[in-house]
């Protein structure tokens, strides 16, 4: 985390190095009517949340599904031939 949170800081020192060349006026920016200062606690407190997230393989996870839906539909499929067979049997 510390190597992280080193990186972070070192890239949030680049920017503001390339932000403070146009000489701002940090008071007044603002990204969705929301301060500056205040939009950045909220995006690492996203981060937080995002880092709390279950991550997964998606590809394998995708395929895995569409191979168990396989599997419903052909069993699906082959109850309904086996009910319309009967169905036809009896009349």
């Amino acid at each position: 985390m510390l190597i992280l949170n080193n990186v972070t800081k070192k890239a949030k020192d680049r920017h503001i190095n390339i932000i403070e060349k146009y000489d701002p006026d940090y008071n007044k920016i603002t990204i969705d009517g929301i301060k500056f200062s205040d939009y950045e606690v909220l995006w690492h407190e996203s981060l937080k949340d995002l880092k709390a997230l279950k991550k997964i393989n998606s590809e394998y996870y995708l395929n895995q599904q569409l191979k168990m839906a396989k599997k419903f539909l052909q069993k699906e499929l082959k109850a309904q031939c086996l009910t319309s067979t009967l169905v036809l049997i009896h009349l």
